[in-house]
């Protein structure tokens, strides 16, 4: 079984929203962390940081089975556009 879609933000509404919407929309499993932005300035000086958000910026969006990061909400909509159109075919 390959992991699920990955996609990280604050954990508020914003960029991330209509992501979260058309996930659940497409019923597209997926893993969701969310970060307080109180934690955030920490994890920013985290060796972790830069393999996690390489972009410095949320939200980001990680497909597993192709190893591809996003970190843009227009990129992740239109790839996940096109997941579903895939998998309707």
């Amino acid at each position: 079984m390959s992991s699920p879609l990955r996609l990280q933000y604050f954990n508020c509404r914003g960029h991330c929203e209509p992501i979260r919407l058309l996930l659940a929309d497409h019923g597209t499993p997926h893993e969701f962390t969310e970060y307080a932005l109180d934690d955030w300035q920490e994890y920013v000086k985290t060796k972790e940081f830069s393999v996690e958000v390489p972009y410095a910026a949320l939200p980001v969006f990680n497909d597993p089975r192709n190893g591809l990061i996003l970190a843009e909400t227009s990129a992740i909509l239109e790839y996940l556009d096109g997941l579903a159109e895939r998998r309707k075919r």
